[in-house]
């Protein structure tokens, strides 16, 4: 056979082993292909022959022609090297992508929800929201306590004034509003609580839910006939059991509401 023949260096294949499947010399090949070292050779790099009978195989007939494929070998295999490392750095690129672990978005407070703190304790604080109180309870009167320096009132519910009177079933007088106060002591007094503040009063004071251990304290004084339920109905059933119960005001003998005792002494003023 007679011609040119264009191959290309397989991986592992040497330049002897082309030599002999094309029945020509190793020399000949370098030659042909400007190779230096026959062992320096890349694969996929490309790789002339020139069979018997070719002009070409005589490198003195055309001594320009052996320059050229020596150059397209050297572009050949830089293109090789090329389109194997954009490939290697895709793959990289994808494996990183799946390894890479997306952190948690953390919520940034709106403008409209400014941020307060919740005092547990008097050296103790943790951030909170601006409607919500904690820390230890000291009772003002029936239906009030201090928190955190804060005056609270119990939301949902009205308790008897400090000098407000009653009368027992046994007849005589006695201190109904600080008897209530008593009580709300023995319940909160000194102990953790936490208060849900729905609004503020005329006079400044905050007006909430007040729990204490997850108990609704409010529901508690309301329960226990210690106060009644108004400014809205979230704990007139509980009154109702109460006063079918006749515990605490429902059981004496003269009881006053504590808004027409307030009315009363007002307009004595």
């Amino acid at each position: 056979m007679s011609g040119t023949i264009v191959t290309h260096i397989e991986p592992g294949e040497t330049l002897s082993e082309i030599a002999v499947r094309y029945g020509v010399s190793v020399d000949a090949l370098q030659r042909w292909n400007r190779i230096d070292n026959p062992d320096l050779v890349l694969a996929g790099q490309r790789i002339v022959v020139y069979r018997a009978g070719s002009p070409e195989s005589s490198p003195s007939e055309r001594p320009g022609s052996l320059e050229e494929p020596g150059l397209d070998a050297v572009s050949d295999s830089f293109d090789v090297w090329i389109v194997g490392a954009i490939v290697l750095a895709l793959l990289l690129f994808a494996l990183r992508r799946k390894r890479r672990v997306t952190p948690p978005i953390s919520r940034t407070p709106s403008l409209h929800e400014p941020q307060s703190r919740i005092v547990t304790d008097q050296h103790d604080t943790i951030p909170h929201r601006a409607d919500t109180l904690a820390g230890k309870a000291y009772v003002t009167d029936g239906d009030g306590i201090r928190v955190s320096g804060r005056e609270i009132r119990f939301a949902g519910l009205d308790a008897p004034e400090f000098d407000q009177v009653a009368k027992h079933r046994d007849g005589y007088w006695f201190g109904h509003g600080k008897r209530v106060k008593s009580a709300l002591i023995r319940e909160v007094g000194g102990r953790q609580v936490h208060v849900a503040i729905e609004d503020h009063d005329k006079f400044g004071r905050a007006v909430g839910i007040v729990t204490c251990n997850g108990k609704d304290i409010g529901e508690w004084l309301v329960r226990e006939g210690h106060a009644i339920a108004a400014y809205g109905d979230r704990y007139k059933q509980v009154e109702r059991e109460a006063r079918k119960a006749k515990r605490g005001m429902w059981g004496h003998a003269v009881n006053i509401d504590p808004r027409r005792w307030r009315h009363r002494n007002s307009a004595r003023r």
